[in-house]
């Protein structure tokens, strides 16, 4: 008896809905009033002020490698989706490396490392004009480089999507 009676109220709730204009220029859902970045690309997600959300994807390497594994293929295959569903975005792929060989040689080595990547995006069909890469070597170590520990997470591209 109790769950009819509740049916038979429901039936008789009318729902009014109201068509409600907010002015939001670049489509992002955020109202240009509370909008502080008024330009993003179409498809990016946005913070609550409208700013493009930065994603960050970050891949490891073995000691002197260049070689992507495969838990590095699936994070790039996620970037891939990413990308894919929201083409508003561009990427830096930055490569970095522990400090156990010389400068020059780590300078190269996250070069390499980024290309790497990027070769991968590409051919996984991202274009190429919305890939920047940077190699940073040694200089933005993310964990102390005096543990094997710290030394393995330091070498690593950071995908940005931004």
């Amino acid at each position: 008896m109790f769950k009819t009676i509740i049916v038979l109220c429901l039936t008789y709730i009318t729902i009014y809905a109201a068509e409600i204009s907010i002015d939001d220029t670049d489509n992002d859902l955020v109202p240009n009033s509370i909008d502080r970045c008024p330009n993003t690309p179409e498809g990016v997600f946005v913070t609550q002020d409208g700013c493009t959300q930065q994603i960050k994807k970050t891949v490891y390497f073995k000691n002197g490698s260049i070689a992507l594994d495969q838990k590095a293929k699936v994070t790039l295959l996620l970037v891939k989706e990413i990308i894919d569903g929201a083409k508003g975005y561009t990427l830096d792929v930055c490569g970095h490396t522990d400090s156990t060989a010389d400068e020059q040689t780590n300078m190269i080595l996250s070069q390499k490392r980024a290309n790497a990547v990027k070769k991968f995006l590409l051919n996984s069909n991202i274009k190429e004009d919305i890939i920047t890469i940077h190699g940073y070597g040694e200089t933005e170590p993310i964990a102390p480089n005096t543990t094997s520990e710290g030394r393995s997470k330091n070498r690593r591209v950071d995908i940005i999507l931004k």
